[in-house]
């Protein structure tokens, strides 16, 4: 017996080679004889060439015979056959050829008024031909299938038209589906065809069929196809269509889910609010993630224009849709979302009817929640967050169907899983906008974006855990507790009532300590996780961990304005000796790897991580106990990595506790010396893992200056030599983290007067400068920062210790700045730093090398260039504040015209002109700097009038929304600024400057001295009965008041009594003043500075 590929190579040899005007009926009984064969097997035979030859074969015997001769249904079942069930994509270079020929013959049914089933046909072989092939139609034959507006003879026109019949729309819709998949060079037809189609999708899923119209639900699968097609590969088109997309896809979320048949508008409308930026997650989670990162397996998609399976086209590559990944148990392969099932699956018994239609409800439910979790991963937040309310409203009513509806009243488990994953994928990021949210009390009248935002969390919450308390299913419950932790990492708590949190750990605490699945635990840790990270840390979470009660607390804010915040409240150590979380993660860290799974582990170390770094409260009294955990830990080998994180996670906290709590140093030396000599040299020496490494460094960047100085001798030179050492590490990652750490080091008092550390770290940091990743050098020269920010301290404490250095060492220093300031920005604001600070500690001794004097001449050239020209603001503050380090050193011949005239002009311009007002401040600020008034040379009066000027124009100034931040901050600095100059003021300055005031209106200047005056007092809050002292004002005037001002070390005391103190010496320069001979108004000036 011939196979069917013999018997169709037979049976197409026979058709090409007949001749229609010897015998007609012939050619259609070949036709009919090659129709009636099994297409769903293999046939070698039929190839792209083949098929194409035979269609276009076809359409000339169409074409020679005339519609009105023949039945041509045949023929275009045959070429539909032929292409769709054997996975052939017609040859592109006919593909105009072909549809050109089909449209003649479509013009003709329509003009012969054909039957519906030949209008079909049709519809169906321009689907088969145009199949993958969608960006090879040219675009007068798109606009013929597609169709435009107003064009009623296209085939897209049919699915607009109410009398078109429901097989026809189906066939239309495939076929645009069809158009819109990429050709097997990945190009698509232009979005404005696209745009076209998905409008049309819209149109044919907007449609309300009876509950047993199953024709209609065939065109509503059609429909959801094409339009995942277009939803996948264009974030345009979603964004042009996103309220009726959105309208429609909540429609058939909750198909039949709800008996009573609501009305759902045809598009929703964004919520204006305000914009909002994505916050970038820094999660640090490895078995926790919403998503598997496994790769999901390839499954075959059937063919688009058939309901039963067969062979599938060998089409190309197809954008990926967003992972939603399910259990293999709960889930089917990804066919079944395009691959309807056939009637034959259920039985004619009314039962089986039902079946039937329980089925295609839920696959419609299934087709709008695969398409909204494309829309929810292509479109931008602040887009998305515009229709929050639609998806999870306020209130509760029989009108509102939300997301939360799938949750709760679907009964499938794939639906619950996969509304769980769009939940998840709504909520990633969603920080930011959901910071909007807070409690207020509401009104009758007014309900505020911020309240209803707030009751939709509160809401969020408990269908999540309701759900949770009652759901028995393992795989539901595991992405409960997903959505859980999304929702934990990104809610506002601290904005919201009292006790959310402990609801939260309480019903996720049962299913931690009652559940067996290690799944469940996982993701149970996972929510305490992103629980403990939630900033800012709140003292209800240490009631909900620990025995402490609200009532134990003791605020440290005033009774009007409690907070819930953990920095507002003191936790009494009695009640804090215990926590049952941390015991728990303790006894899971503590078993055997075999009794639980190793990402059990891994998520107790984490959730440790997170407590030790954010509310080390609840951890201080277990600081034993997890330094001897982590000694055990760093030892396995599959857990080094999570150890070092805990480690440095606690390190971090012990120095934070250090710096406010002197009680806590003795504590650190104990656990440093515990692990610096035992564990972690060990395994250094053992391990050359680059993350560890990594790891290690940031670690013994936290051990503290205080610490640091008590360790003894070889565990300072261990520090010193690793971190020394791991500069020259392969792994640039090692590298720029080592430099980071030996930059902190240098700042600690002990190490900063080492001069052969000094040395060796400078030596580390020129050669990084010079590293092929860019990284690294971003990362020595802040380094390198830090480097000279220890020299100036050095410096000004031990004005010897700059002997030790020697003059090659220093002038190296310098050059290698000048030469670094032509790099990127992180490069060259990092220089301005360096270079201010060599500036500031150079001696007259180098003012006499000629090299060292073209350095500091070319150094001073370089940050005043960069003032007035860098693209970069960040460069500009930082090389005023270069300004400032330069000005105030008067071993310098500052005031002499060659070095500081050009300075002061690009304060003076910088301080009046710049548009970014952080910028104006620091200039502002480096003129204080200047120790005296010879300093100021020929240019005093210049930068007193500037400064006035400023002071006069402050509120004129035009600003833009960033600038508003720092408006106060530099009118601030400009009074103290004029308050620092007033009284270096000669009698020779004054008449130019009185001549200035006097000419113009005082009133701005006179309102921001008293403003300025006022908020220190009622910073301040004095006492009425305690009088202001002036002698510790003018000591400190006299002594280099200019320090306080320069270095922002001014209290708000020595501020006050800096307005007093200025009076007397202005009052004593006018009286030298002739006012008769210069006509100014002495009274007038005199007053200017009287503040009340």
């Amino acid at each position: 017996m011939e196979s069917q590929n013999e018997q169709f190579k037979k049976l197409y040899l026979q058709l090409m080679e007949a001749h229609l005007s010897n015998n007609f009926k012939y050619v259609q009984d070949l036709v009919n004889k090659l129709s009636s064969l099994n297409y769903h097997e293999n046939m070698e035979f039929i190839t792209k060439r083949t098929c194409t030859d035979l269609i276009l074969h076809l359409l000339n015997v169409i074409s020679e015979c005339g519609l009105d001769a023949i039945d041509i249904l045949p023929f275009l079942n045959l070429m539909n056959e032929v292409s769709t069930k054997q996975g052939i994509v017609v040859c592109q270079y006919s593909v105009n050829v072909i549809v050109q020929n089909l449209k003649s013959i479509w013009f003709q049914i329509l003009s012969l008024k054909s039957s519906e089933n030949a209008a079909i046909g049709l519809i169906t072989a321009v689907a088969a031909v145009t199949y993958g092939n969608g960006s090879y139609v040219s675009p007068e034959l798109l606009d013929w299938v597609i169709g435009t507006t107003g064009n009623s003879t296209s085939i897209g026109a049919l699915i607009l038209s109410d009398s078109t019949s429901i097989h026809a729309k189906k066939a239309c819709l495939q076929c645009l589906s069809g158009l819109c998949l990429a050709s097997e060079s990945r190009v698509l037809i232009p979005d404005e065809r696209k745009h076209r189609c998905l409008q049309l999708f819209i149109h044919a899923l907007q449609t309300t069929p009876s509950l047993v119209d199953v024709p209609h639900y065939r065109v509503f699968f059609a429909a959801y196809k094409g339009l995942q097609l277009v939803l996948q590969t264009s974030t345009a088109l979603i964004n042009q269509e996103i309220g009726p997309l959105l309208a429609v896809l909540k429609k058939h979320l909750v198909f039949s889910l709800n008996e009573s048949n609501l009305e759902f508008p045809t598009e929703l409308h964004p919520v204006p609010i305000p914009t909002v930026h994505p916050v970038t997650k820094m999660n640090e989670r490895g078995s926790g993630s919403i998503v598997s990162d496994r790769k999901k397996k390839k499954s075959k998609r059937g063919p688009l224009l058939q309901q039963s399976t067969g062979k599938p086209r060998k089409q190309p590559e197809e954008v990926p849709a967003p992972s939603t990944e399910v259990p293999d148990e709960v889930v089917a392969s990804s066919a079944n979302q395009f691959v309807l099932s056939s009637e034959s699956e259920f039985s004619d018994t009314e039962g089986g009817f039902r079946r039937k239609m329980g089925s295609l409800v839920k696959k419609i439910r299934q087709f709008a929640m695969n398409s909204l979790q494309i829309v929810v991963s292509k479109t931008k937040k602040h887009i998305l967050f515009g229709y929050w309310n639609s998806f999870f409203p306020s209130t509760d009513s029989e009108n509102n169907i939300s997301l939360l509806s799938c949750i709760t009243d679907d009964s499938s488990t794939k639906m619950q899983v996969a509304a769980l994953i769009t939940l998840c994928g709504i909520l990633d990021g969603s920080k930011s906008f959901l910071s909007l949210a807070a409690l207020e009390i509401p009104s009758a009248s007014f309900v505020s974006y911020s309240s209803m935002l707030g009751s939709s969390i509160h809401k969020i919450h408990g269908t999540l855990l309701y759900s949770l308390s009652k759901e028995k299913t393992h795989v539901i419950q595991v992405h409960l507790l997903k959505a859980i932790g999304m929702l934990a990492e990104n809610t506002p708590y601290s904005k919201l009532t009292t006790g959310l949190v402990e609801s939260v750990v309480s019903k996720v605490r049962i299913v931690l300590s009652t559940s067996q699945s290690n799944d469940c635990k996982i993701a149970s840790f996972n929510v305490f996780s992103s629980l403990l990270s939630n900033t800012p840390a709140l003292a209800e979470m240490v009631c909900s961990l620990t025995s402490t009660t609200f009532q134990d607390l003791s605020l440290n804010v005033k009774p009007n304005s409690i907070s819930r915040q953990l920095a507002d409240v003191t936790l009494p150590q009695t009640t804090l000796t215990s926590s049952w979380l941390v015991d728990e993660c303790i006894s899971i860290c503590l078993s055997t790897e075999g009794e639980f799974r190793l990402s059990l582990h891994i998520a107790a170390i984490q959730t440790l991580s997170s407590a030790a770094k954010f509310y080390f409260p609840v951890v201080k009294s277990y600081v034993n106990q997890l330094t001897d955990l982590i000694c055990i830990l760093l030892k396995s080998a599959n857990l080094y990595l999570r150890a070092a994180k805990l480690l440095e996670n606690l390190a971090e906290s012990m120095l934070r506790k250090s710096q406010n709590d002197p009680g806590q140093v003795n504590e650190n030396l104990v656990f440093w010396n515990k692990l610096l000599s035992g564990p972690l040299q060990s395994l250094l020496q053992q391990e050359s893992d680059w993350q560890l490494h990594t790891i290690i460094c940031v670690i013994l960047s936290t051990i503290g200056p205080e610490v640091f100085n008590q360790l003894n001798s070889s565990l300072q030179r261990f520090c010193q030599t690793m971190l020394l050492g791991l500069t020259n590490d392969e792994d640039y990652s090692v590298r720029f983290t080592a430099i980071r750490s030996l930059a902190v080091y240098i700042m600690y008092p002990c190490l900063r007067k080492d001069t052969g550390f000094v040395e060796d770290m400078a030596g580390c940091v020129l050669r990084l400068m010079e590293d092929e990743f860019r990284i690294v050098q971003n990362n020595a020269a802040w380094s390198f920062g830090n480097l000279t920010d220890a020299m100036v301290l050095n410096a000004e404490s031990s004005p010897d210790f700059l002997d030790s250095l020697s003059a090659s060492f220093l002038l190296g220093l310098l050059e290698a700045g000048i030469k670094a300031v032509s790099g990127k920005d992180k490069l060259r604001f990092n220089m301005m730093r360096v270079l201010g600070n060599l500036l500031r500690v150079m001696q007259t001794k180098h003012v006499t090398i000629l090299r060292f004097r073209k350095g500091i001449l070319k150094a001073k050239s370089i940050i005043i260039s960069s003032m007035l020209s860098d693209s970069s603001m960040k460069v500009k503050w930082n090389a005023c504040l270069a300004c400032g380090n330069y000005l105030h050193n008067n071993l310098l011949p500052i005031g002499e015209s060659s070095w500081t005239d050009d300075v002061y002009d690009a304060l003076c311009k910088t301080v009046s002109t710049s548009k970014n007002f952080k910028v104006r401040n620091k200039a502002s600020l480096a003129i204080c700097s200047v120790r005296n008034r010879e300093g100021f040379g020929n240019k005093f009066t210049d930068v007193c009038v500037s400064i006035i000027n400023c002071l006069r124009h402050a509120d004129s100034d035009e600003l833009g929304l960033a600038e508003y931040n720092f408006k106060e901050k530099l009118q601030e600095q400009l009074i103290y600024t004029l308050l620092y100059l007033i009284p270096l003021t000669t009698k020779e300055d004054i008449l130019t400057i009185a001549k200035i005031l006097v000419a113009e209106d005082n009133e701005q200047l006179h309102f921001q001295l008293n403003h300025w005056y006022n908020v220190l007092l009622t910073r301040m809050n004095p006492s009425p009965t305690k009088a202001v002292s002036h002698t510790e004002t003018e000591d400190k005037i006299q002594d280099g008041l200019q320090e306080y001002v320069t270095s922002c070390k001014m209290n708000d005391t020595d501020k006050l009594n800096l307005f007093k103190s200025v009076i007397k010496p202005w009052q004593s320069v006018l009286k030298h003043l002739d006012a008769t001979k210069n006509e100014i108004d002495l009274d007038k000036l005199t007053q200017l500075f009287t503040v009340q």
